[in-house]
């Protein structure tokens, strides 16, 4: 036998998820004359071409890698010689991972960054593209309107759309809340300290930035007051609010 074997092979592509059933051989067709079951030799490179020893580990990594083919049958006659490209085909969409409702405080909510608010892994270690929408009661909004709505205590939406470098898809939704963290505060028509020839009402006033004042004491000399005209003398005013 005088004559070398034939290969008929062409570049391959193989799903990211039927990788590790995956076999070169399967897509490799060698005839011989003579000998029936010829050697097939494979040698995997990489986009550089430095040999490498497990290609499906490193198309876990990478999206493509080389191969050199060729045939020998046991009269030791070698084939041509094929260099083909093996291509993983991702088809796995990036996994995101976030909570449900996110709280955010009020002082903080003017620098987050609501990007922060998720993680995003893929097995493709390109970065992938993150964009959101703004909701508020179901209306897309814009940032402004969105911290506006959210510190007059309403829930809002945010809606994330995250593709990889093949353009798979996912999308996750998480509420948003802001935290009060700030203490009511109190304005009065009294100043400590001051002597007023009369004072027909002690007016007051409690403002909160966002939950809402619940709960007000006022206290004239350790006695409710209920707005009465204030008599003669020294006096001590106590006032506290919570929200």
């Amino acid at each position: 036998d005088t004559t070398s074997p034939t290969i008929d092979i062409s570049d391959i592509n193989v799903i990211d998820k039927e990788i590790e059933e995956f076999e070169v051989m399967d897509y490799i067709d060698i005839i011989d004359e003579l000998d029936l079951k010829p050697n097939v030799i494979l040698t995997y490179y990489d986009s550089n071409m430095n040999i490498i020893e497990d290609y499906k580990n490193y198309l876990t990594i990478n999206n493509c890698c080389y191969i050199e083919v060729y045939g020998i049958d046991k009269f030791n006659n070698i084939s041509e010689k094929y260099t083909i490209k093996l291509s993983l085909i991702d088809t796995t969409s990036p996994i995101i991972t976030y909570s449900d409702e996110v709280f955010i405080d009020d002082v903080s909510l003017e620098d987050t960054n609501y990007l922060d608010l998720i993680s995003v892994s893929d097995n493709d270690n390109r970065n992938c593209n993150i964009s959101y929408d703004l909701f508020i009661d179901d209306n897309l909004v814009d940032v402004e309107k969105f911290k506006e709505q959210l510190l007059s205590g309403k829930k809002g939406y945010i809606k994330y759309y995250v593709y990889d470098y093949s353009l798979n898809y996912s999308t996750v939704g998480i509420i948003i809340s802001v935290k009060d963290t700030c203490s009511p505060e109190i304005s009065v028509n009294v100043d400590d300290g001051e002597i007023y020839k009369e004072l027909n009402e002690i007016k007051y006033e409690v403002k909160d930035n966002l939950s809402g004042v619940f709960e007000v004491v006022v206290l004239l000399d350790g006695q409710e007051y209920l707005g009465e005209i204030v008599s003669e003398g020294t006096h001590n005013l106590y006032i506290t609010a919570k929200d």
